[in-house]
């Protein structure tokens, strides 16, 4: 008898879960809410779409590990079952030397984004130096000289200022 009651009691159990389970197709975002001073904010510029060259600029010396993780989300950014990977170039001897200024970001930066539209992404090594860098800046970001495509710089972090920009 009290093994009928207890099956009794697990079936109930289990049906209401599934009925609460179905019932109600909440969205993760509806679990938080962020704070308003924590959302994204639209400032009507163009939204990229469509097929986005993308070509990165490894400046000073990263491990293959360090490359397959940026290579790989990179990619991961679009939807498309068959997506190029992004055309890469290495400067491990850094060219212009381990303490840049912005312009010499542009300047590196320059050579990569000759395909219109397209982004190019300079990453500098962890014991290269850029103007501004952990002091009020983690990266930065705008059009090419030739006004022709976009390009990023990222700054490593890790041996100037540990946790900063992360």
């Amino acid at each position: 008898m009290a093994s009928s009651l207890v099956l009794v009691v697990v079936a109930t159990v289990l049906l209401s879960l599934a009925h609460l389970s179905a019932g109600s197709s909440r969205k993760l975002m509806e679990l938080y809410i962020p704070p308003a001073s924590e959302q994204l904010t639209y400032h009507q510029g163009s939204v990229l779409s469509g097929d986005i060259p993308v070509s990165i600029l490894w400046y000073g010396k990263f491990t293959p590990s360090q490359k397959s993780i940026i290579s790989d989300f990179l990619t991961s950014l679009t939807g498309a079952p068959t997506t190029p990977t992004p055309s890469q170039v290495s400067d491990e001897a850094c060219s212009l030397g381990k303490s840049l200024t912005l312009t010499q970001i542009e300047q590196l930066a320059a050579p990569l984004g000759k395909k219109k539209g397209g982004i190019a992404v300079v990453l500098t090594d962890e014991d290269v130096a850029v103007e501004g860098f952990c002091r009020s800046r983690c990266g930065k970001h705008g059009p090419t000289p030739s006004g022709e495509s976009t390009y990023i710089w990222v700054g490593n972090a890790a041996t100037q200022c540990p946790g900063h920009c992360a």
